[in-house]
């Protein structure tokens, strides 16, 4: 099959509380699944986590949850500390696709509503890559569609790399 026939793939895994630990092995295998595909057929796969638990590790605080856990010691960070550090050095050295959804207003941040949180993580995953396409359509190159969700309340609380 020709690259230009091939089907377009995204594998999409959602994450809540389950640790890095737990999970690691099966985003081992996507990432490896993944490169394979994408040795085969440049441009056609994408690899999405859409991590949940981030937020509740930092309590949706999550730029300043990783600051200040890297300013302490190892020996005086908590085990969400560990966890948040560990996590975010994992998809960074992987150069994983990465998003985090926020909790909403008014709710305690380690709550998620509803009782399919996994389902609740990846449409918010999918409306934020539908906010992106549709930027992308009306001209806007990466810096403005970053400064357009950073400023939209449905984007600018949560994260993504």
């Amino acid at each position: 099959m020709s690259v230009e026939d091939a089907p377009r793939v995204t594998v999409h895994i959602p994450i809540y509380l389950e640790s890095l630990d737990r999970i690691e092995p099966y985003l081992r295998s996507a990432i490896e699944a993944a490169r394979q595909y994408e040795n085969l057929y440049p441009g056609k796969v994408n690899l999405i986590i859409s991590d949940d638990g981030l937020m509740v590790l930092a309590q949706n605080d999550l730029q300043g949850a990783a600051e200040n856990a890297r300013r302490k010691d190892l020996s005086e960070r908590s085990s969400q500390e560990q966890e948040l550090l560990k996590r975010l050095d994992y998809y960074e050295r992987n150069h994983l696709t990465v998003v985090a959804r926020p909790a909403p207003d008014g709710t305690p941040s380690a709550e998620r509503g509803g009782f399919f949180k996994k389902a609740g993580n990846i449409n918010y995953a999918l409306y934020l890559a539908e906010a992106i396409e549709e930027a992308r359509r009306n001209g806007a190159d990466e810096g403005q569609i970053r400064s357009v969700l950073s400023v939209d309340p449905r984007w600018s609380k949560g994260w993504w790399r």
